[in-house]
């Protein structure tokens, strides 16, 4: 066979993974895989990368054992080609790890991930984007298993790579401190959770502003003004607004209520419903679950 054959295959393939037709990506990545073993050995970078693709296509399929099979095909070519610590090998992990969460397997997730992060530690720069993705699924994975003690130690740790690199005010944190906000939550600190949440809000709503208005900065941050600003903003741009705040005004809400503070929790449950209204459609699940909220 021609290389130019197997180069076909693969962009044929390709194509069919794009356009989500799984059965024929599988037919025509299976053929690149036995020409080019063939023509270059079952060792070479280019099979490993598209065992790689076939364990995302079996990862998409739900078959899980198909997809773990490829996965670590993959690995092994990695760690012979690249070496044990090589971020091909590390980014191959975090793919395994991905695929035991998907599965609800959390341990075996954490203990691949783990794995990853060794490598990423020892071979990445500290503030690296591998790094910072690996960690926060280590987060994750701690959160889903209630361990919210080591749940909190990576959010933070995650929170600090962002820092570095983004610089504290940026609006990609806010996702960081609701999960913050989040583990405290279910942690049963309230108090502290309200803080972060809180905090939340400021970076979304300062957010809002640069995306939308010539705000005079100096001016004193005020909730209910800024509030109703970005209320404005969602309906004029309904659809196209990344910082809306309905989860954090909703937990903020939920936490004010489960410490006893009712006007508050009320205060920001009606927040939260108009928010809602002006970002999703009435029979929306969000909307009836704020109103199931206020009438209880």
């Amino acid at each position: 066979f021609h290389p130019d054959v197997a180069a076909t295959l693969f962009n044929i393939g390709q194509t069919h993974h794009q356009k989500a037709e799984l059965n024929f990506a599988l037919e025509y990545y299976n053929m690149f895989i036995t020409i080019t073993g063939e023509i270059l050995g079952w060792f070479h970078n280019d099979v490993a990368a598209v065992f790689s693709l076939l364990g995302q296509v079996h990862h998409q399929r739900g078959n899980y054992n198909k997809a773990l099979h490829s996965y670590e095909q993959a690995l092994a070519i990695d760690k012979t080609t690249y070496g044990q610590y090589s971020r091909k090998v590390a980014i191959t992990l975090n793919k395994i790890g991905g695929l035991h969460y998907d599965n609800g397997k959390f341990d075996e997730a954490l203990h691949v991930y783990e794995k990853g992060l060794h490598i990423e530690t020892k071979i990445l720069e500290p503030n690296n984007s591998n790094t910072f993705i690996t960690v926060k699924n280590i987060a994750e994975i701690h959160t889903c298993k209630a361990d919210y003690g080591k749940a909190l130690d990576f959010y933070k740790r995650v929170l600090c790579l962002q820092t570095e690199n983004l610089g504290y005010d940026h609006p990609d944190i806010v996702p960081t401190l609701d999960n913050i906000g989040n583990v405290l939550h279910q942690n049963g600190t309230h108090h502290e959770a309200l803080q972060v949440y809180q905090e939340s809000l400021r970076l979304r709503l300062k957010a809002n502003t640069k995306d939308h208005f010539e705000s005079d900065t100096s001016k004193k941050f005020d909730l209910e003004t800024q509030l109703s600003e970005f209320l404005d903003a969602t309906k004029k741009f309904q659809g196209s607004n990344d910082h809306r705040p309905t989860f954090t005004l909703f937990n903020i809400a939920q936490i004010y209520y489960e410490i006893g503070d009712l006007e508050l929790a009320m205060k920001y449950f009606n927040w939260t419903l108009q928010f809602e209204k002006a970002s999703f459609e009435e029979s929306d699940e969000n909307i009836t679950i704020t109103l199931l909220t206020l009438f209880l």
